[in-house]
């Protein structure tokens, strides 16, 4: 499964949509998603729905992202 940069990548580039037209759109930086895109930096939920509804796809890619994120922070002591 993707990530959720990949996905709104994937998206983006099939939809012909620019990350600033996207970030206009959505009422974010630029920045804020050229982070998300690259996955330096995971979206608010209110974010990542706008985006997710605005580009068409399922936050299942969110979802796998987060835990992935969680598992790989752990730490065993």
């Amino acid at each position: 499964m993707m990530t959720f940069g990949e996905a709104m990548t994937a998206a983006l580039k099939e939809q012909k949509v620019s990350q600033t037209a996207l970030a206009k759109e959505c009422g974010i930086s630029r920045i804020a998603v050229n982070r998300y895109a690259s996955g330096a930096q995971l979206p608010h939920l209110n974010t990542a729905i706008r985006i997710s509804k605005r580009l068409n796809f399922s936050l299942d890619a969110l979802e796998e992202t987060v835990v992935e994120s969680t598992a790989s922070s752990q730490q065993v002591v």
